[in-house]
């Protein structure tokens, strides 16, 4: 069989994976499994012999083993995204109440869970990091921005395009923005917005230029009736973003 006969028959098995830590240029890697067993096959010497289900259940059990404790080491700079498709959390390769696993019980407080309802969100931003996700109950999108975010005066600022990039239903016009039925009126160098008949001041002002919009990332989400928790832990970089209510645990989020 071909690469695209396999896949036709077995489907695809991609891994999505944050790779900083290891390569700044493409921080996001993407390893698809029937494309390695597509390639051990055809390995004259040490090529894997059998079918491709026993590939890939041996691959996962070695995913869960292994593979994936050595990448959370290095986490947040490493993290796996999802898993055919699936968040990571929710996947089968996921090893649940191991305390062992993924670097220990602060790490697995950070992995995201994906909503459970249709048309929820949730943005997973990593304030030092070059990609984030956004995850939807049947979709995990991964993000590289456009420009940088960048602190200012302590507050982190980010392009609005970029931010709400995986989200249905953000839409500009002019000097309003629109999420979920939510309208937002603001200006460029204001620190004021306008939502309904309310007024709101965010934590820095609004820049702009060259058709970019950098926003005060918290203020901003939470005018905008976002949740928002920030991780508590400062070597841990983490701020979810989300249109339900998340829970704040005691010493892993504020």
């Amino acid at each position: 069989m071909t690469l695209a006969q396999l896949k036709e028959k077995y489907g695809s098995y991609p891994l999505v994976i944050r790779v900083e830590e290891y390569d700044k240029e493409h921080p996001v890697s993407t390893i698809d499994l029937m494309d390695i067993y597509y390639r051990t096959i055809h390995d004259p010497e040490d090529g894997f012999k059998g079918s491709p289900s026993e590939f890939l259940k041996q691959q996962e059990q070695a995913l869960k083993n292994e593979y994936l404790n050595r990448y959370f080491t290095s986490y947040p700079k490493v993290e796996v995204f999802s898993y055919k498709g699936k968040a990571f959390r929710d996947s089968e390769l996921f090893v649940n109440n191991n305390p062992a696993a993924y670097g220990g019980i602060l790490v697995q407080s950070y992995i995201p869970n994906a909503p459970k309802l249709d048309g929820k969100f949730l943005i997973d931003l990593h304030t030092n990091s070059k990609a984030f996700a956004t995850y939807q109950k049947d979709s995990v999108k991964v993000h590289e921005v456009n420009m940088a975010s960048y602190v200012k005066d302590g507050v982190l600022m980010m392009e609005i395009k970029d931010l709400f990039n995986g989200v249905l239903g953000f839409s500009i016009v002019g000097s309003t923005m629109t999420l979920n039925g939510v309208e937002l009126s603001y200006y460029i160098d204001g620190k004021t917005v306008k939502v309904g008949d309310k007024t709101i001041e965010l934590a820095a002002a609004i820049q702009g230029g060259r058709g970019q919009i950098f926003v005060p990332v918290r203020s901003f989400c939470e005018a905008f009736n976002l949740d928002v928790r920030v991780s508590a832990q400062s070597d841990v970089p983490v701020i979810q973003i989300a249109n339900y209510p998340q829970e704040k645990i005691e010493g892993i989020w504020q």
